[in-house]
């Protein structure tokens, strides 16, 4: 009985002295950026090669700090930043894999890098140690030119689950989503993006065929 008192009594002297020293660790600005382009609501547009249109609504984006209330004593008295993004699709390309999720998290003792997993294809450091990629791309839809715009590819720095659907996809810090390319060959670039309230925020053009 005893040494369960002085147990419990330790474990609650420890909890205190942990919650008392608790320290965020933030993201930079530069490491937020990567989320920056949506907000929750916001709508996007794409068009096909084949002249299809599939649209994708932002429901989710969370900001967030690991070890909640600093009572993970195995942790310490850390707790990092995190954004949390999730985009839905109005047409199911992946079964078991329909929505796109998009995360980072601060991560002090090493590159903090974010998550993706777009319609089953996934890039993290933690699956592979590819980098993503750099590379300028111009989109037919808007006529665009996007110069520092990032690539990822499957089998090249990304994993594929579900259906395989997805080949690649390039993202953009400013805009986000830009395109994506299915297996089948069938290409989606950005014609709109519409921001919460259905305000435009992009491009004008008519959308109604």
């Amino acid at each position: 009985m005893k040494i369960t008192l002085i147990a419990c009594l330790t474990s609650l002297v420890l909890l205190s002295i942990f919650s008392c020293n608790c320290k965020q660790v933030n993201l930079t600005l530069e490491e937020k950026a990567w989320l920056n382009p949506y907000r929750k609501g916001d709508t996007l547009v794409f068009e096909s090669n084949l002249k299809n249109i599939d649209t994708i609504l932002v429901t989710e984006k969370t900001h967030f700090y690991t070890n909640e209330n600093c009572n993970w004593i195995e942790i310490g008295t850390t707790q990092d930043e995190g954004i949390n993004m999730t985009l839905i699709p109005k047409t199911c390309h992946n079964k078991f894999y329909c929505e796109g999720e998009i995360s980072i998290i601060k991560s002090p003792n090493s590159e903090t890098a974010p998550f993706f997993r777009i319609f089953g294809l996934e890039h993290s450091t933690a699956s592979t140690s590819d980098s993503l990629i750099e590379s300028e791309i111009s989109l037919s839809t808007n006529g665009k030119n996007y110069k520092h715009a990032y690539v990822v590819e499957s089998g090249v720095n990304a994993n594929n689950y579900g259906n395989n659907y997805l080949k690649s996809f390039h993202w953009d810090k400013n805009e986000g989503l830009i395109r994506y390319e299915g297996a089948d060959g069938e290409v989606f670039e950005l014609v709109n993006y519409l921001k919460t309230g259905n305000e435009d925020r992009r491009d004008n053009r008519n959308l109604h065929r």
